[in-house]
């Protein structure tokens, strides 16, 4: 181990094997203790991995594990950072007397009551019939003519040759348009407050959201 100063190290040391997964513990609770703070800048990889004198490839494995769970964020030619929604996705963040609804993890914690209701409801389910995701065809129709009318209540001018796609909800909505206009590794400048669903959209898509600070006036420019 060599005595120079880094913008960070692992807070617990000697580290335990694998030493991957003790790297990324420790960036993980240094950024629950807000010892890391967002946008904070990681030390290079090679620069870390001589530093705790182990093979460069474990601490690649170990931040990409942290750009895979949203704790970290890459910028070219610039290095690793620490994500401004590092822990928590949620809409608010920081505001006391505020709770957010936008996320319902059901399987965060044990529910014997909800496990024991949800088994006696599937017995008498067939498993098809859950696993089904369609469009009922005869309906076709009449969802052209609901949107043809949405859309002359917007105001929207709709040509013969465009392409109208109908949705199963908002969230699928969004995953068109990202998919449709973005692809990995590009990045979308967001608000701080930002809708928690679609963060979770462009984790999924390896699309990264970079949030900016606001003021009375939305997001700070500078």
């Amino acid at each position: 181990m060599n005595d120079y100063e880094l913008s960070w190290v692992p807070s617990k040391l000697p580290l335990e094997k694998p030493f991957y997964k003790s790297i990324y513990q420790s960036l993980y609770d240094d950024i629950l203790t807000g010892v890391l703070k967002p946008h904070d800048q990681l030390p290079s990889q090679r620069e870390l991995s001589y530093f705790l004198d182990i093979h460069f490839t474990t601490v690649t494995h170990a931040y990409d594990l942290g750009l895979k769970n949203g704790l970290l964020y890459t910028e070219k030619g610039r290095g690793t950072f620490i994500s401004p929604n590092g822990i928590s996705d949620h809409t608010i963040q920081g505001k006391e007397g505020v709770n957010d609804l936008g996320i319902l993890n059901v399987t965060s914690v044990e529910n014997s009551s909800a496990e024991f209701y949800v088994k006696e409801a599937i017995k008498n389910i067939p498993v098809k019939k859950l696993l089904r995701y369609f469009t009922n065809s005869s309906l076709d129709e009449s969802y052209a003519r609901a949107t043809q009318k949405w859309f002359e209540y917007l105001k929207i001018d709709v040509s013969d040759d465009m392409v109208s796609l109908i949705t199963n909800g908002g969230q699928n909505a969004l995953a068109i348009i990202l998919t449709a206009l973005f692809k990995p590794s590009d990045t979308i400048v967001v608000d701080d407050f930002t809708y928690s669903n679609f963060i979770e959209l462009a984790k999924t898509l390896h699309i990264k959201l970079l949030s900016i600070s606001q003021d009375d006036e939305g997001m700070k420019l500078d």
